[in-house]
């Protein structure tokens, strides 16, 4: 039996106050407590629903921020996809990025964006690279141990399972990882069959899903962002609108 002041004692204990980064989707954060050092964000939904496009948008959230140093895992993208896609990300055309091809009246953005990539805090590790190992000892300074894990298609790096996840939070490092629905609810898909491993793991899991046919046609460039698991607080859908040309999203009405 505890009392309440051991309850919330317990409470407080196990959910450090400590944030990383802001989504910069104001409802999930709100709902979240946004990305949190020492815990654990999955990403999921089927191909082609942005699972890696929101991935790397929240690397680059979480590199722009103070006193962090990410570290990015792509091993279904070459490096060169992924430069596009932080350019991207941070102001320049990511249709003219993916033709090599920058118009004159572009050339003042693009450079601006080439600079804030340069800025950002983050060591890439994409396809192409060895297999990825985590770094879970404390963090030290700029270009050692990372304060942050992002990991696109985790089924695709060995040894990123649910236990490599969780050395990496209890070493007070923000996790975040995509994954194919299945690994995380079986062939089953109901939403209620989580995995034992990741149940464990983690703290926050993300699903995005697109419209069917009829409603997509009223609803052009909308996706649902659904909370499907929260150990912390309530599930939700949050709406987003998705900007291909920039490769991110944005919360609609934000």
């Amino acid at each position: 039996m505890l009392e309440t002041s051991e309850l919330l004692t317990a409470y407080e204990d196990a959910t450090p106050a400590v944030l990383a980064a802001d989504s910069g989707f104001p409802t999930l954060d709100g709902v979240t407590g946004g990305m949190v050092a020492g815990r654990v964000w999955v990403i999921t939904g089927a191909p082609g629903h942005g699972r890696t496009t929101l991935t790397v948008q929240l690397a680059c959230r979480l590199a722009s921020a103070s006193d962090q140093w990410v570290h990015l895992v792509t091993p279904s993208d070459d490096p060169q996809r992924v430069a596009a896609w932080l350019m991207a990300v941070q102001g320049a055309s990511f249709d003219s990025q993916a033709k090599r091809c920058v118009p004159d009246g572009d050339r003042a953005r693009y450079e601006e964006a080439r600079q804030r990539v340069s800025d950002l805090a983050l060591a890439v590790y994409a396809s192409g690279e060895d297999t990825y190992v985590p770094e879970v000892h404390p963090f030290k300074a700029r270009g050692g141990v990372p304060t942050a894990v992002v990991v696109d298609d985790a089924d695709r790096v060995s040894g990123m399972g649910p236990f490599a996840v969780e050395a990496c939070r209890d070493a007070g490092q923000f996790v975040l990882v995509s994954l194919p629905r299945h690994l995380l609810f079986g062939d089953t898909g109901n939403g209620s069959n989580l995995d034992p491993g990741w149940a464990r793991a983690a703290d926050v899991i993300l699903e995005l899903s697109t419209p069917g046919v009829p409603e997509a046609k009223s609803r052009p460039g909308e996706v649902d962002l659904r909370i499907l698991y929260n150990r912390w607080g309530f599930s939700r859908s949050v709406l987003l609108h998705h900007q291909p040309q920039w490769a991110r999203f944005r919360e609609a009405h934000s």
